[in-house]
C-alpha cells in the first residue's frame, strides 16, 4: 500500500498500519482474561436475546399468538403488561383456549401494571360482562371512559353494556353522546337498538336524540320512523317538534321527511306538515289567487321551495338547464318562469311538477300560459 501526502496537512502523514487512538487493544494471552472476556460477551448476548424475544412477542399480531408463546415471553419478562393483556385476550376470545377465570386474572394484572391503557380497561370490562360480573365491568368501563371520553366506539360499547344489563336510563345518555360526536357512523344502529330496547319512540326521542340547536338528527329520526312504517309516532313527534324547539325549522331539514310522506302516499300527514310550515311562516300561505285555484304559487310570486306542495324542479340539471323564477315578462302578475337550454342539445328532463290534493269523483280544469 502506498502512502500519499496530505496537501492540507503537509507536516502529517497517514498510514493504514499505525495504532488508532480510538481503539483499545486487550491481549487475551492469560487464561483469566479470556474467561472474563467470554463472560462479558455471553452476558451481552443474553441481554440482546432477551430484548429481541420480548420485542418480537410484543409485535406479533394477537390472532397469531398462542398461550405457549406468550408464556415463554413472560418467562423472560414476567412484568410485561402487554404480554399479560394478550394472554388474557387469548383466554377470553380464542374458542380453543377459552378460560374466563384465567382471562380475568391476567387482564387485572395488566391494568395494575399499566393503568393508563384505556384499551386494557375495555377488554377487562367486556370480559367481566362475559363472566357476569357487572360490578367489575362498570368500574372498568368507567376507567376507560375517564382515559378516552370522546372515543365513539367506547361510547357505543358502554351504552350497549347498560342496555344488556337492563339499565336504559344509564345507557341512553351514552347513545346521545355518541350521536353528538359521530352521528354519521352510528345513527342507524343506535335508532334500531334503542327502539327495540325501549319500545317507545317518544322515549327514544326525548332521551337519546340530541336536543340542541342542530335539528338534523331529529329530522333524521322522523324519516327513520317513517321508513319503518311508524307514521303515527313520527307525526306525534313532529307535533312536539313544531310546537317546541323546532317551531321554525329549516326547510332543508324538513324536506326529506315531507317528501317521504308524499312519495309514500301519506298525503294527509304530508298536508298536516305543510300547513304547519305555512302557519309558522316557513312556507308561504296559499292558494295565492282565487279560493278555487288549487295551484300553489301559480304565478311564481315567491321562489319555489322545491319540496312539499310547492313547485318541484330538477335542480340537478346544472348548466344543461337554467331556471329563472323571476323573469319580468309574465302573462299576468309580476313574475313568470323562464327555462333555457344553453348547451344546445336535446335531452329528456323532468322540468317542473307540483303535487295537488284533489277530491274523488270531481272534475277539474287545468289552465296554463306557455310560450317558446
Amino acid at each position: 500500500m502506498n502512502e500519499f501526502s496530505n496537501q492540507d496537512l503537509p507536516h502529517r502523514r497517514t498510514s493504514s498500519h499505525g495504532p488508532s487512538h480510538d481503539l483499545i487493544e486487550w491481549p487475551l494471552r492469560s487464561g483469566w482474561v479470556r474467561v472474563v472476556f467470554l463472560a462479558v460477551v455471553t452476558a451481552l448476548s443474553s441481554v440482546v436475546v432477551y430484548k429481541t424475544t420480548v420485542v418480537a412477542l410484543a409485535t406479533i399480531p394477537e390472532d397469531s399468538l398462542t398461550v405457549v408463546a406468550i408464556q415463554k415471553g413472560l418467562e423472560y419478562d414476567p412484568g410485561n403488561a402487554n404480554l399479560l393483556h394478550r394472554l388474557g385476550v387469548v383466554y377470553s376470545y380464542v374458542p380453543t383456549e377459552l378460560n374466563l377465570t384465567e382471562a380475568l386474572k391476567f387482564m387485572r394484572q395488566a391494568v395494575v401494571l399499566n393503568p393508563r391503557r384505556w384499551d386494557f380497561w375495555i377488554d377487562l370490562a367486556t370480559t367481566c360482562d362475559f363472566a357476569g360480573d357487572t360490578h367489575c365491568s362498570d368500574e372498568a368501563f368507567e376507567r376507560a371512559e375517564s382515559l378516552n371520553p370522546r372515543l365513539p366506539r367506547l361510547q357505543w360499547m358502554i351504552a350497549n353494556h347498560f342496555v344488556l344489563t337492563n339499565r336504559l336510563g344509564q345507557g341512553f345518555p351514552h347513545f346521545r353522546k355518541l350521536l353528538e360526536t359521530s352521528p354519521d357512523d352510528y345513527w342507524g344502529p343506535t335508532f334500531r337498538l334503542c327502539l327495540r330496547a325501549a319500545g317507545d319512540p317518544r322515549q327514544v326521542f326525548t332521551e337519546v336524540i340530541p336536543q340542541g340547536k342542530d335539528s338534523r338528527m331529529r329530522f333524521t329520526f322522523l324519516s327513520f320512523l317513517g321508513a319503518a312504517g311508524d307514521y303515527e309516532s313520527a307525526m306525534r313527534i313532529w307535533e312536539q317538534m313544531i310546537t317546541g324547539a323546532d317551531r321554525t325549522p329549516d326547510i332543508i331539514s324538513v324536506r326529506v321527511f315531507l317528501d317521504f310522506l308524499i312519495d309514500h302516499n301519506r298525503i294527509q300527514d304530508a298536508s298536516t306538515v305543510w300547513h304547519d310550515l305555512q302557519r309558522v311562516g316557513v312556507a308561504q300561505k296559499g292558494p295565492d289567487v282565487d279560493s278555487d285555484d288549487l295551484i300553489y304559487n301559480g304565478r311564481f310570486q315567491w321562489p319555489p321551495l322545491n319540496t312539499g306542495f310547492d313547485w318541484r324542479y330538477d335542480a340537478s340539471a346544472g348548466s344543461d338547464v337554467l331556471f329563472d323564477f323571476s323573469d319580468s315578462a309574465p302573462y299576468k302578475g309580476k313574475n313568470c318562469l323562464r327555462i333555457e337550454f344553453p348547451v344546445g342539445r336535446n335531452a329528456a328532463y323532468g322540468l317542473l311538477s307540483q303535487v295537488i290534493i284533489v277530491k274523488p269523483n270531481t272534475r277539474y280544469q287545468f289552465t296554463a300560459y306557455v310560450r317558446s
